[in-house]
């Protein structure tokens, strides 16, 4: 019930493109669409760039795939809605990322944690530095925060 509507963004699904729109209560929240290569996928994000109402939305890519949400919508907006949904204090929940887009949503998770490829300022935020190939360690303990 939390989602944020995303402004209508013309054209999106033009022809030749896969685009798939994520909704929620009637209202679209996000777009991703899945470009047939490099060249294409700079190509739309360049389009979308230049849409009048650009500031209204965030715009990502990775590799191939490109979303699309409102700018409003954080991952630390998420983080928090989801732990005001499950009831949940932000002070008691673990985080992970790996780039830059996830320093919000890690500054506001008690237990911020980056995994071991992440970009240097993520890891220097004074939280866990996660190694994948320990991880199923981590989430196997009963209590891996020894907070009992």
């Amino acid at each position: 019930d939390e989602y944020i509507p995303l402004t209508p963004v013309p054209d999106i699904q033009k022809k030749g493109r896969q685009a798939r729109a994520y909704a929620a209560g009637g209202h679209i929240y996000k777009y991703v669409l899945k470009a047939s290569s490099a060249k294409q996928a700079q190509s739309i994000l360049q389009e979308l760039q230049e849409l009048p109402n650009r500031d209204a939305y965030n715009l990502h890519r990775n590799g191939l795939f490109l979303s699309i949400t409102d700018r409003k919508a954080t991952k630390q907006s998420g983080l928090e809605t989801i732990c005001r949904a499950a009831h949940l204090n932000a002070q008691h929940v673990a985080a992970i990322g790996n780039t830059a887009r996830d320093a919000s949503m890690l500054s506001a998770a008690g237990y911020p944690c980056a995994v071991l490829q992440a970009e240097d300022a993520l890891k220097q935020m004074g939280g866990f530095i996660l190694n994948p190939a320990h991880l199923p360690l981590f989430f196997e303990s009963k209590d891996p925060f020894n907070t009992l």
